[in-house]
This record gives structure tokens, C-alpha cells and sequence, in this order.
């Protein structure tokens, strides 16, 4: 599989900006400029699958496929496997924890949960949020094992203090908590999912499905 990877860091430094100053997160600036990369995408050299690898940029999804819907591209905002499968997992009256590391990403999050609940029938599902900023320093600075704490202790903590039945690591750099700690969910007794680990399966998902009918 090749992998093209578009992006620009000003995207990220906006919407933290839009974040602190109270403004609608992704700005409509950033959702305009996801759409743009999309088409560069396709114009310059036709992917099999796009992929929005940015959780905070999931709102830029229906943009971005109306955008490319020509060229029969699909879209796949990496966190939409990982929401369908906590809403499949929890029942109605469950609780999904949301652990984030970076601010703009939580809303955004609980937002894809809510449609894909809607959409599944289930309206009774309660959302509760922990942002640990800290976490986010440290993973910057290299520091994987001490992110990786932070992130379990904040499980730990909820857990103890109310019911969950599903966490969900808000954004795809909280992938390595499971990397480094593939027993974890065994040893914290929750199913604990990543976008990393369920977006990519739905990518590679739909490359054996089209190989299959190339056949």
C-alpha cells in the first residue's frame, strides 16, 4: 500500500486558536482547506481511499466527499469505525468515556458518537469526557510511557467512580496506549478502542474487498 500523506501544521495551530477563543472548532477555513487537499488528491494522482487522519477534522467529512463524489473515491474519517463499533458495543443506558488529550478534539468526538448513535436507534447512551493536556506534553516530548500513564490512570479513576462500558481514545496519536499496552483492556476489564487500530482496519477492509472483486 503507498501512503501519501497531505497536511499542513497551520491547520492545527488554527483550530487550537478557534479553541481558546471560543469559535466554532474545526473553522470553516480548516473544513475548506481539508477539501482542497482532497481534490489535489485526486486530480493529481487518483488514490483507491482517502483518509482523514485528524479527529478534530472529522466535521470536514461530508464537505470532502461531496468534494471528490466524481471521482468515486471513498472517504473514511479515520474515528468513524472506532464510534460504530463503541455504539454497536454499548447498550442502551451504557455509558462511553471519551478520554481526550487536546482540547478542540472532544467536542468533535462526541458529536460523530451522537450521529452514529442516531443513526443505530440508540438515543439513551450517556457521553462523559476527561482531557488530560498533560498527556499531549508529554507524547510531544517523547515521553510514551509517561502518556501512556496519564491515560490509565484516568481510566482507572472513572471507572472506579461510575459505570463504563466503553472508552474511546479521542485521537489517533492515543493509538500507542494500546501499542505499548496490548493487555490492557484485559487488565483494566473494558473494552478500550482507538482509531488507529479500528480505522485502519476498515481501510484495509475495503482494499481486500476491491482486490476480491478485481479477481
Amino acid at each position: 500500500v503507498k501512503l501519501v500523506n497531505v497536511g499542513n501544521e497551520a491547520v492545527q495551530l488554527n483550530f487550537m486558536k478557534a479553541h481558546r477563543e471560543g469559535k466554532p472548532c474545526p473553522p470553516q477555513e480548516n473544513i475548506e482547506a481539508f477539501v482542497r487537499y482532497a481534490l489535489d488528491l485526486v486530480e493529481l494522482y487518483k488514490p483507491d481511499a482517502i483518509l482523514i487522519s485528524c479527529s478534530t477534522m472529522n466535521r470536514a467529512y461530508p464537505k470532502v466527499q461531496e468534494a471528490v463524489k466524481q471521482y468515486e473515491v471513498p472517504v473514511i474519517p479515520i474515528d468513524m469505525p472506532m464510534m460504530e463499533e463503541a455504539i454497536a458495543r454499548v447498550e442502551e443506558g451504557g455509558t462511553i468515556l471519551i478520554v481526550a488529550t487536546h482540547g478542540p478534539t472532544v467536542k468533535s468526538t462526541q458529536l460523530l458518537l451522537e450521529e452514529v448513535a442516531r443513526k443505530a436507534n440508540k438515543q439513551n447512551v450517556k457521553y462523559i469526557s476527561e482531557t488530560i493536556e498533560e498527556a499531549f506534553e508529554r507524547l510531544g516530548a517523547g515521553d510514551i510511557e509517561g502518556h501512556n500513564d496519564l491515560i490509565r490512570r484516568a481510566i482507572e479513576q472513572r471507572r472506579n467512580g461510575e459505570r463504563i462500558d466503553v472508552v474511546v481514545l479521542a485521537q489517533l496519536s492515543m493509538s500507542v496506549f494500546k501499542i505499548f499496552n496490548p493487555r490492557v483492556e484485559e487488565e483494566l476489564g473494558i473494552p478500550i478502542l482507538t482509531s488507529g487500530e479500528c480505522g485502519f482496519r476498515k481501510v484495509r477492509a475495503l482494499f481486500v474487498d476491491k482486490s476480491q472483486k478485481a479477481l
